[in-house]
């Protein structure tokens, strides 16, 4: 933010050399960052902190350098407006909190006065009308717009844009719309300006014009920065309407602007003036003693001091009378130590809410420097190592050592997104109340989500690699929660390196992985399966993605994780006095009932000197099914020779074969 030096002095009487001025200001917390000089004029180029709207104008600027050296102010010049609610002015969207429309009669001529004002603010001069809504926006900090009556002497409305519209801009430029962008149009429907942010050919004003609607508006933050987001366009009202401004601003923003007009003495008549508010704000106050300001601070600043640097930043100690009305009582005298008292924080600064704040704008104006340099006392002691940074250490490291690639991707995603990752997890997405962007409008509920749609954009753009896995925060509507998510191609053999992967995890937390058919989700038909062991859950399946003409399969994993820290010893059994020795045995099925009805026999046999049979691997390719049963024979009490083997395992395929299942 800009400050012509010349410009200060129009309200506060100083005569500091330029390098204390920029100094002052560096010490309160806007950095200058440069001393300009133009058109023989100096001039400081100020950092602005994001939340300090108030402070986007000449008047906000001049008001800190007056606190900080304890200086008077000179009031801004204002003229009374007549509200008479004539004009039709329509607010059909809640983003318009106020709307006032002036309606002028104008005959302006240049001023050379403007036009050097706003050469030193980095503007070029436009037309004397236009410049002057300028002039008041650099010096209050409150956008204003001039629509040539003619294009809407029948009124006003303020509405979104329902649907996808192209706006000719006065840039020259064409914009494409969304539905929620908001729009000024006149009664026909015209669209003669995007809120806040930019008007059309047909709303501006041009100097053959004498007729005119003034227009002094506070909107909706978000929606002026989405929209201006959207289009990727900042302007200098977008700049302010984008963060929290004044909502009284444009009532000062309008006066003032009045008051320039029969300075300049151009002819001007008002012909009337129409107010439209929404739900109106409420007086905020904090309650704070200056006691407990010195307290906080470790200081004992007199309490006529800590009022003096308050009241002019125009925050006033006040209380109510008999009938309920806020009086100040700031000046008043008070006995040892304040009350308990509200101090009334004033339209403009809405970046304060809470008594820390107040304690901030104290010290930022007395001086940091002045703070006494003491150490805390506190004991110190080691903090406890941190679980979930081991776990997920763990886990990188064991599942990169196997090849894989880690990834690394935001916890906000799309609607889309989040709808699939519903699908898979079961988890609704979260909305975000206020959005930078529609694409991170959700909390991630699912990794395997973003894992896909990451996959698919690689392999259309011609990428190709491995396995990758990724493990991070998924949200639900009560709590975090831990997931990892695994993906690799069905040409690599997927399915079996996950399923290696995650039994190896289990094992290093002396668990086992127990899989079991399941049809819910987005997976490709009969290839989902379930996932329960002591220390995750999950899902495992198969998806088909299109890459062009070309149709590929990838096999996803999601696990919530519910591991703990230490990892526990590895559990390892005494070696039996004989060892065990196994066979392995594949049978092919066609559908998954067949699957069911062949688990259930073989889990029912009872073998000569087969100790234990389980399923070994399932591996399913279109729609056939491989199921592979490992027997374990021998009891670990003697060795068994390989005769008594073979018979065992003869017997084992006989039994399979009296129920008509055949073996590969």
């Amino acid at each position: 933010m800009r400050l012509p030096i010349c410009w200060l002095k129009d309200f506060v009487k100083c005569n500091y050399p330029i390098e204390e001025i920029a100094e002052t200001f560096t010490e309160i917390g806007f950095e200058c960052e440069e001393i300009l000089e133009v058109e023989g004029e100096k001039v400081l180029d100020l950092s602005v902190p994001s939340n300090r709207t108030d402070i986007l104008s000449i008047y906000g600027l001049s008001r800190e350098f007056a606190t900080a050296k304890n200086l008077k102010i000179k009031n801004l010049d204002l003229e009374d407006i007549s509200i008479e609610n004539k004009y039709p002015i329509e607010l059909k969207s809640e983003n318009c909190k106020s709307y006032l429309g002036i309606h002028l009669r104008i005959s302006s001529k240049e001023d050379e006065h403007i036009k050097k004002m706003l050469k030193l603010m980095g503007r070029n001069s436009i037309s004397p009308l236009i410049d002057l809504t300028n002039y008041v926006l650099f010096e209050t900090g409150q956008p204003l717009h001039l629509f040539p009556y003619s294009s809407v002497e029948k009124g006003i409305v303020v509405e979104t844009a329902n649907k996808k519209v192209k706006f000719n801009a006065l840039d020259g430029n064409s914009y494409n719309l969304s539905p929620k962008d908001l729009l000024i149009k006149n009664k026909k429907g015209e669209s003669l300006a995007l809120a806040g942010i930019i008007g059309s050919e047909e709303g501006s004003s041009k100097d053959s014009d004498k007729e005119f609607l003034l227009e002094a508006a506070c909107f909706k933050n978000s929606s002026t920065r989405q929209s201006a987001e959207r289009i990727n366009l900042l302007t200098d009202s977008s700049y302010r309407f984008q963060r929290t401004i004044d909502p009284k601003g444009f009532l000062i923003g309008a006066k003032r602007y009045l008051w320039w007009l029969n300075k300049l003495g151009w002819t001007n008549k008002v012909e009337t003036a129409t107010l439209v508010e929404g739900k109106k704000e409420r007086a905020r106050t904090i309650t704070i003693k200056t006691s407990e300001i010195n307290s906080r601070l470790g200081m004992d600043i007199e309490d006529e001091k800590i009022h003096q640097i308050l009241a002019s930043l125009g925050i006033l100690k006040i209380s109510k009378d008999k009938d309920g009305k806020w009086k100040e009582t700031w000046k008043i005298k008070s006995k040892k130590g304040l009350r308990k008292g509200e101090w009334l924080i004033p339209s403009y600064r809405t970046d304060l809410s809470i008594p820390e704040d107040l304690i901030e704008e104290v010290i930022r104006v007395y001086g940091y420097s002045n703070l006494k340099e003491t150490l805390p006392k506190i004991e110190m002691s080691a903090s406890s190592s941190d679980d979930f940074f081991h776990i997920e250490k763990s886990l990188i490291d064991t599942l990169v050592s196997f090849g894989g690639r880690q990834e690394i991707r935001s916890s906000l995603i799309s609607e889309e997104l989040g709808k699939l990752g519903k699908s898979i997890t079961g988890n609704k997405g979260l909305k975000i109340l206020n959005p930078r962007s529609e694409e991170k409008s959700f909390l991630r509920n699912s990794i395997v989500a973003s894992l896909l749609r990451g996959h698919e954009n690689s392999r259309k753009k011609g990428f190709s690699s491995g396995w990758a896995f990724e493990i991070g925060k998924v949200f639900n509507d009560t709590q975090e929660l831990l997931n990892l998510g695994l993906i690799a191609k069905e040409e690599e053999d997927g399915v079996r390196l996950i399923k290696n992967l995650i039994e190896d995890l289990a094992l290093k937390w002396n668990s086992s992985v127990n899989y079991s058919e399941s049809n819910t989700g987005p997976f490709l038909e009969n290839s989902k399966l379930s996932i329960v062991s002591d220390v995750f859950t999950g899902s495992l399946g198969a998806f088909q993605i299109e890459i062009g003409s070309r149709k590929e399969i990838v096999w996803v994993c999601e696990l919530n994780l519910n591991l703990y820290w230490p990892m526990p010893k590895l559990k390892i059994n005494d070696l039996p006095k004989h060892k065990f020795v196994y066979r392995d045995l594949n049978i092919k099925t066609k559908n998954s009932e067949e699957t069911k009805k062949i688990t259930s026999l073989i889990k029912s046999l009872k073998i000569d000197i087969v100790e234990e049979i389980f399923l070994f691997d399932v591996y399913k390719k279109k729609e056939n099914w491989n199921l592979t049963w490992r027997l374990v024979i021998g009891d670990g009490q003697k060795s068994y020779t390989d005769e008594e083997i073979n018979k065992a395992m003869e017997d084992f395929k006989n039994e399979i074969k009296k129920n008509n299942i055949l073996l590969n």
